[in-house]
C-alpha cells in the first residue's frame, strides 16, 4: 500500500512500533497509565513516545539489525527511506514525506510486517 505524502501513524500504529521495540505499555480505558523504555526507565501517565529520529535512532533502528543500512534522503522538498542490505532494497517508504522520522518510521514499519531483521548474532 502506498502511503500520501505526510501520512501520520494512529496512535496504536505507534505503540506497536514502541512495543516492536522493547517498550511495555499499561493501558486502562485506551490511555497510557504508565509505560517502560527498553532502557527500564519508568515514566507515569505517558502518551506514546515521540515519534522524531532521536527515538527512532535510538530504539528502532538498532533491532533492525547490524547487516541493513539506512538510507534516508531527500530528492526534492520531501524524503524517502529505504532499508538495504548489501545488495537489497528490503523495505521502502512507500511514498515522500515532509517529516523525515515519517518516512524511517514507514520504511521500519515495512519490515516489521514483513517479518525480517538481519543480524546475524540473533
Amino acid at each position: 500500500m502506498n502511503k500520501k505524502l505526510n501520512d501520520e501513524p494512529t496512535p496504536e500504529q505507534i505503540r506497536e512500533l514502541c512495543e516492536w521495540c522493547g517498550w511495555k505499555f499499561d493501558i486502562e480505558d485506551g490511555h497510557i497509565i504508565w509505560a517502560y523504555t527498553p532502557d527500564g526507565d519508568h515514566l507515569d501517565f505517558c502518551e506514546e513516545p515521540a515519534l522524531d529520529l532521536n527515538n527512532l535512532f535510538k530504539y528502532a533502528v538498532p533491532k533492525l539489525g547490524d547487516s541493513l543500512e539506512i538510507e534516508l534522503f531527500k530528492p526534492n522538498v520531501n524524503w524517502f527511506c529505504q532499508i538495504r542490505s548489501r545488495t537489497t532494497i528490503i523495505a521502502t517508504s512507500k511514498g515522500y514525506h515532509k517529516d523525515p522520522a515519517l518516512a524511517l518510521f514507514w520504511a521500519i514499519w515495512e519490515v516489521i510486517h514483513n517479518g525480517r531483521t538481519y543480524d546475524k548474532r540473533r
